[in-house]
């Protein structure tokens, strides 16, 4: 089973921030509907939700992801996925350009999307285009790394940002490449 920590790492989300966990294996849950504000009765709530998951199957990252970043964004804050996987898509739509194509489609509030791969038996080209396609960064833990020092550090990366919704306008001029690009 995969988890899909949306906005803030549990652990590390300040008081004021706000997250969900999206579980997936052949079916896909959430913690909650939308993101709720990180204090710490919901901070033990998500902890004691992600304690209590099993692996019941497959890899259904399509609909994961979908699910993740089609959540209601909370107003005033930076609207992030984290996405850590360990495997393969192997349930629902496992084509690599299907889910990304999809998961573009479904991402209406813009979310930036941040892939993890723990392991060696990652596709690292989805997570790598998953994470181009959604202005974010991808990932990886080798076997034996501390996954929670790798996502910890990201995070205090990018848990202030000194600028978001950023736009230049070139006027008249050909503009050729740009970087990330738009999806």
């Amino acid at each position: 089973a995969g988890i899909i920590p949306v906005i803030a790492p549990i652990g590390a989300g300040r008081d004021g921030e706000t997250f969900t966990v999206v579980k997936y294996d052949d079916d896909v849950e959430t913690f909650a509907s939308n993101p709720v504000v990180v204090n710490n009765a919901n901070r033990q709530r998500g902890l004691a939700y992600i304690d209590a998951i099993e692996d019941n199957g497959g890899t259904n990252i399509h609909d994961a992801l979908r699910t993740a970043v089609m959540m209601e964004p909370t107003p005033g804050h930076l609207p992030i996925v984290i996405f850590v996987t360990d495997g393969v898509p192997t349930s629902g739509i496992t084509e690599e350009d299907s889910i990304r194509r999809g998961v573009i489609t479904a991402n209406i509030h813009n979310r930036r999307i941040f892939t993890f791969g723990v392991g060696y038996d990652v596709n690292t080209r989805l997570l790598n285009g998953m994470a181009d396609a959604g202005s974010g960064r991808s990932g990886y833990v080798r076997p034996g790394e501390n996954l929670r020092e790798s996502i910890g550090g990201f995070y205090d990366k990018v848990s202030a940002p000194l600028l978001t919704g950023l736009e230049l306008d070139f006027g008249s001029n050909n503009v050729f490449r740009t970087y990330p690009s738009e999806p």
